[in-house]
């Protein structure tokens, strides 16, 4: 993706792409048979930031399709398996919660949090206002708030999606403005996704270039 397309947060609209795994250098065909297959090969799935689109979801406005799937790609029909049809359903989950987070919708990124969720930043500071831990649902709305209310976004990019088990980490490019230092953030965040058995998210791990954030909160 160009610099020129950075998102502006407030509007989501889609695009479609391919689906690869890990460990394999072969595109697979977009349709439903193929993207079960993929899956089912691999306990870790990774997933381009368009492969949902091969899934009959909507990915995030920004995602940049991959290339088309070459002509003697597989199309193999294997059914699909329990665990990739969780990572199929977790994977989405994030995606729309950031689609949610784009469209300022708190209410639906709580529906999709357990009761006791647990949302933090790897070595988190106190005087970064949005670094407070949540420890439950009710408090997810506060964190989203604090943030945007600190902050204007000018990039949010998911790049890429790692499924294996009850986790997703997604990598993704972000950008904002400190709005009481002017100071800009640019980099590239790891969100690590863990869910429950009942597939609400049961924990959210930031990891980021701390010190560079520390520094524009401070106005360093």
């Amino acid at each position: 993706m160009k610099d020129s397309d950075s998102i502006d947060t407030t509007a989501m609209t889609g695009t479609t792409g391919a689906i690869g795994t890990t460990g394999t250098t072969s595109r697979r065909a977009n349709n439903d048979g193929a993207t079960h297959a993929a899956l089912a090969s691999r306990r870790a799935c990774v997933f381009s930031a368009a492969a949902l689109g091969a899934l009959g979801f909507t990915p995030l406005l920004g995602c940049a399709a991959d290339a088309a799937p070459s002509a003697g790609a597989s199309t193999s029909s294997t059914p699909s398996t329990p665990e990739s049809r969780m990572s199929i359903e977790n994977v989405a989950t994030v995606q729309a919660i950031y689609a949610a987070f784009g469209k300022g919708d708190a209410a639906a990124i709580q529906a999709r949090s357990a009761s006791d969720t647990k949302w933090d930043f790897n070595g988190g500071r106190a005087e970064v206002p949005w670094h407070k831990p949540v420890a439950n649902r009710g408090q997810v709305a506060e964190f989203l708030g604090t943030f945007g209310q600190a902050n204007e976004v000018q990039r949010f990019e998911p790049r890429e999606f790692i499924s294996s088990g009850p986790h997703v980490i997604v990598e993704v490019k972000i950008q904002y403005r400190v709005r009481a230092t002017a100071r800009q953030v640019t980099q590239d965040q790891l969100h690590w996704w863990t869910f429950g058995p009942d597939r609400l998210v049961a924990r959210l791990r930031h990891f980021e270039d701390t010190a560079q954030v520390l520094a524009a909160v401070k106005g360093a």
